[in-house]
């Protein structure tokens, strides 16, 4: 559930830039939403005087943040910088940063630039102050870098439609509804209306739409802002099922969308030449098919520089027109023209994911024969293991994984604090493996010793590595219920979804199904210790969560209502509460039918599992055991479904 702040946004500023800071504050108080639109969207308010919390008083410049800044800072939905050379100087601009980025993450923040440059190579003149520029975990400024996004104050243009773009994502209403209005009004009205609303509400366009985005590319920058608007309207209550589901599919494409252009750019950065820039510069403005026009010019053919590079870069981008043909002929002439790490290494990872195992394989078999750094060639074994795994090669699965973590245990030797999370991550992916061929006492271990080092991380950075050791002790708990060790796997259960609960109060919409399963997981292990009550009681928290989470994305979460729901009627049903057990399995059999009727592939087995259910403790007498054993044999080289025909023959005989 979402919290309610006493604050819509706190705004964070040097005092040299005071009288910036003064007169956005008005701005936004005195912002009057108009009747029409509180008429179309009832949730609305009037206007937002008493939302922003800005510290008039001038603090000494080593002072630590006072209790009331902090308890302000918490209490703040969103944090606005105003940024400029001056705030990057101000070491208690830098300290509220930190403050609200080590509570809430890198989300909520709005940069505001005022003066100077963002990201300059003159530090002199830089505007954004260095924990902008970085992660921040623990109230530690990070080496990793970040993406600020960022209002400019120092536009000029056409600065009117692109601050009524901003208000209209920090409403959630539709732009074309205030650009409409705008249009009807007289010049004079305009000028006042931009001298009120210039960069108003600045605070939730993280949230909702971004405005102005120092990636500088245009077609990245409208991915973003339909994303944060889609995020934003699927924030909002009774929302028809159908849209729904079109707005989460319609998520899922975008941030695909954005995940291959950011690859594209990260690609440009890597291959700067002459042609390059032009290729990037076209790229920014006008789109892919203008940059690869450049790239595939006579001049960029007759250049020498980064050949391979540049071929690498044009699978990427034909790769974002989904034209992999043309992408594979980009990446072999890569290939062939430097037969290096990068370039194989980039064909191999794409072949891979496009189920392409035999080349793939072919191409990570040569890079193993290069002469490799053990970091790159550990990279190698893994995704190696990976690809072999999905074919059930499991033999030789093993073997790279347990030479991925020989390589990974030396290099942690010399540098722990870079490489013992991947000894750990190896570690995990070998106890996974162990688990499924039945070496549990193997497992076991390499799930121990995983769990124990991500602890030691933990405690230097909680926020990066505690959701790590919440997954390890899951591991172990579903290890031990295997060997019907239930009460060890209790406590482990429980270990891990008091962490799980944590992280959710920080971010509820990563960690809330988490918590859930882990509820679920602990349900079923009262249930098999005959603890019904506290299993009944876990199994309702859990669907509670699930429903939730479900009238945000039905398509994805649904299916564990219906999971749910099932659990709880054959709880129910054990306590003889046949009526409860009868409505539950009821409703879970209609959803599950629903959801096979789409995906069938997906869903068959579990419909069938319900139907089970309802056959076997005559929850519903209208089920024909012929459906079932109709459906399963529809599968008849899955092991679960051939078990669950010799448990409907089972029934059958019984009867």
């Amino acid at each position: 559930m979402k919290k309610n702040y006493k604050y819509k946004a706190f705004i964070c500023y040097s005092h040299k830039n005071k009288k910036f800071a003064e007169w956005l504050h008005k701005s936004i108080e005195n912002y009057k939403i108009p009747k029409s639109l509180r008429e179309k969207y009832p949730n609305l308010p009037k206007d937002l005087k008493r939302f922003i919390f800005r510290d008039e008083e001038e603090l000494p410049v080593d002072s630590a943040l006072t209790t009331n800044l902090k308890d302000a800072l918490d209490n703040s939905e969103f944090l606005i910088v105003i940024c400029s050379p001056d705030a990057t100087k101000s070491s208690y601009v830098e300290d509220e940063i930190k403050h609200f980025k080590s509570k809430r993450g890198e989300d909520n923040v709005l940069a505001i630039i005022v003066d100077g440059e963002p990201n300059a190579t003159d530090s002199k003149i830089e505007a954004f102050p260095k924990p902008l520029r970085y992660k921040v975990d623990s109230n530690i400024i990070t080496d990793k870098k970040t993406e600020p996004l960022a209002g400019d104050a120092r536009i000029k243009g056409k600065k009117q439609r692109t601050l009524l773009k901003l208000l209209a994502g920090i409403l959630g209403v539709n732009f074309a509804d205030l650009w409409e209005r705008d249009k009807k009004q007289t010049t004079k009205e305009i000028a006042i209306r931009a001298l009120i609303i210039v960069l108003f509400l600045g605070m939730s366009i993280f949230s909702y739409t971004y405005f102005y985005i120092s990636s500088t590319n245009k077609e990245l920058d409208s991915i973003k802002i339909e994303i944060a608007q889609t995020k934003y309207r699927l924030k909002q209550p009774n929302i028809p099922r159908a849209e729904r589901s079109k707005l989460n599919k319609r998520l899922e494409e975008l941030e695909e969308a954005k995940k291959r252009k950011e690859d594209t750019l990260k690609w440009f950065g890597e291959t700067k030449t002459e042609i390059t820039e032009k290729a990037k510069k076209a790229y920014d403005e006008k789109g892919v098919d203008a940059s690869l026009a450049i790239l595939n010019s006579p001049e960029s053919l007759q250049e020498d520089e980064k050949v391979s590079e540049k071929y690498i870069l044009k699978a990427k981008l034909y790769i974002e027109k989904y034209d992999y043909k043309q992408a594979e002929k980009a990446y072999e002439i890569a290939i062939s023209v430097a037969f290096e790490y990068d370039s194989i290494f980039e064909y191999a990872d794409y072949l891979r994911k496009q189920n392409k195992f035999g080349k793939s394989e072919e191409l990570y078999r040569k890079l193993l024969k290069l002469e490799l750094t053990k970091e790159q060639k550990a990279i190698v074994l893994n995704d190696l293991a990976v690809l072999h795994e999905y074919q059930n090669r499991l033999v030789e699965t093993e073997k790279e994984h347990q030479e991925a973590l020989k390589i990974y245990r030396e290099l942690a030797k010399k540098n722990p604090d870079k490489f013992n999370s991947y000894v750990a991550m190896s570690l995990n992916n070998l106890a996974i493996l162990h688990r499924k061929q039945n070496r549990l006492v193997e497992a076991e271990k390499e799930y121990k010793e995983s769990l124990k080092i991500y602890k030691v991380l933990a405690k230097k950075n909680p926020n990066k590595f505690n959701s790590y050791v919440a997954m390890s002790l899951n591991n172990l708990a579903v290890l031990y219920r295997s060997q019907n060790r239930l009460q060890e796997a209790e406590k482990e259960c429980q270990e891990a979804l008091k962490i799980l609960r944590e992280l959710a109060k920080k971010n509820p919409d990563k960690f809330n199904s988490y918590v859930a399963m882990s509820l679920n997981s602990l349900a079923v292990l009262h249930q098999s210790q005959n603890k019904l009550q506290k299993a009944k009681k876990v199994y309702q928290e859990a669907l509670k969560i699930y429903r939730e989470l479900a009238k945000k994305n039905p398509d994805k979460f649904n299916s564990y209502v219906a999971m749910s729901l099932n659990n709880l009627a054959v709880l129910h049903q054990r306590q003889n509460r046949l009526q409860e057990a009868k409505k539950e399995h009821k409703e879970s059999l209609k959803i599950y039918r629903e959801l096979a009727k789409k995906n069938p592939k997906v869903y068959d087995l579990e419909l069938a599992r319900v139907l089970l259910v309802g056959y076997d403790y005559q929850l519903d007498k209208t089920i024909n055991p012929n459906e079932i054993e109709q459906l399963l044999k529809k599968y008849p080289n899955i092991p679960k479904a051939t078990k669950f025909l010799k448990m409907l023959y089972g029934i059958k005989q019984s009867r």
